[in-house]
């Protein structure tokens, strides 16, 4: 009998109706946890509005909720993305992204 710890398992690039997902952030957790992740980043594309929620899911369910963002952009021809995490001052973040958003249109 071994008394090292069991492996933990995480996902650090999720996406959720914030962005192009297919559910609503809580669920992106709630499924983490059901697939028995200990941590999982919600990523959505150039905006951080889903955390709040995701992050509250987090707290309640017991799942490391690691705030983040995909940034989009090109370089020349190319489309890169990039992902931040472990994001603060979300309200800033917020108004930066939208900005950014705007400047595509």
């Amino acid at each position: 009998m071994s008394d090292a710890p069991a492996p933990r398992f995480v996902d650090l690039q999720t996406h959720s109706t914030a962005s192009d997902g297919a559910v609503a952030p809580a669920a992106v957790v709630e499924a983490a946890k059901a697939a028995g992740l200990s941590a999982v980043a919600l990523t959505d594309h150039d905006t951080v509005d889903g955390l709040p929620e995701a992050m509250a899911a987090g707290d309640r369910l017991a799942v490391r909720v690691v705030p983040g963002t995909e940034l989009s952009t090109h370089l020349g021809t190319d489309e890169i993305h990039l992902l931040g995490l472990h994001l603060e001052r979300l309200e800033v973040m917020a108004d930066a992204l939208a900005r950014l958003r705007g400047q595509r249109v």
